[in-house]
């Protein structure tokens, strides 16, 4: 039920291009990924993920990317998954996450909004390097014992949590921030973030 199953290299490129109604709307197994077009990938039935990626890059820096809908928004699930999101990438309405960094590394500076949490960091590398993330329950949550850097112009706002920090977790503020968080920490949530 996968719309885009990639396993080598996709590049989109076209003008509104829309990927509707499937349970993921791109599979990227082993693929680089570069989108400097217009995409707009919104869930179906039983929908799992946006944009799933295993073992790739997904560069969408220069794209303009919106999904909606999903359980989950994009999932990175290798440690050599790499994920770069510009300005113009919109995650809305994911019904648990927006954004799972299980394993990889995360450079974000775009949208997420009205999820249950915004960015969830289990067991990789996050930067927020600019970007909007709000109106979430959780904005970021951060497994123990891991970090997230917080740089440029990144706002976390309206969330009922900004950032919730598992134990021995840690914010790295680069010197460029200037933007606004509110921070959580609490041993209660280390096991849940």
């Amino acid at each position: 039920d996968d719309y885009l199953g990639a396993n080598e290299l996709l590049i989109i490129s076209g003008s509104n291009v829309l990927i509707e109604g499937y349970s993921e709307g791109i599979n990227a197994n082993h693929a680089d990924i570069t989108i400097t077009g217009e995409i707009t990938i919104s869930a179906g039935d039983s929908a799992t993920n946006g944009i799933y990626l295993n073992e790739g890059k997904l560069d969408a820096e220069e794209g303009t990317v919106e999904i909606s809908g999903f359980r989950n928004g994009i999932v990175l699930n290798d440690t050599s998954s790499n994920v770069i999101l510009g300005e113009n990438t919109a995650i809305k309405n994911s019904t648990a996450l927006g954004i799972d960094v299980v394993k990889g590394t995360l450079d974000f500076n775009g949208l997420v909004k009205d999820c249950p949490t915004g960015i969830n960091a289990s067991d990789g590398t996050l930067k927020v390097s600019g970007g909007t993330i709000e109106n979430c329950e959780r904005g970021i949550g951060v497994k123990k014992e891991k970090s997230v850097i917080v740089g440029g112009e990144a706002n976390l706002t309206d969330n009922d949590s900004n950032i919730v920090l598992g134990e021995g977790s840690k914010i790295i503020l680069e010197e460029d921030f200037c933007g606004t968080i509110g921070i959580v920490g609490s041993e209660n949530q280390a096991g849940t973030a």
